[in-house]
């Protein structure tokens, strides 16, 4: 019993510190900014989430940690928008290519400074 409460009281723990990193960020990029933290080596350009108001509505941007990989964007309910940039063009998957015009920045929520 007390090994359940411990493991309870650790995922707690973890929860509350990706809280405190993150923000109000969907828990599935959260995920995936824990699998990047979790990498030794930084990317070039490092890694990036922000938050965006697009169409009305709150979203997110995934900014990739390197290399001809698409930036993913994201909606509060962890579904999949489009990659506005990235890939090997540069130009993203050109499902969003009004992204630059209507996309307003609200915060970088985090930021690899490794």
């Amino acid at each position: 019993m007390r090994s359940v409460i411990a493991l309870a009281v650790i995922m707690f723990m973890s929860i509350q510190c990706s809280r405190k990193l993150y923000g109000d960020a969907p828990s599935c990029l959260i995920k995936k900014l824990n699998e990047i933290r979790s990498n030794p080596i930084a990317g070039n350009p490092p890694a990036k989430l922000s938050e965006y108001e697009y169409n009305g509505q709150k979203v997110y941007l995934l900014t990739k940690p390197c290399c001809d990989q698409y930036n993913e964007f994201y909606d509060r309910n962890c579904n999949y928008l489009c990659a506005p940039s990235g890939g090997f063009a540069g130009k993203g998957d050109g499902k969003c290519s009004d992204f630059e015009a209507n996309a307003k920045l609200i915060r970088v929520i985090w930021e690899d400074k490794r």
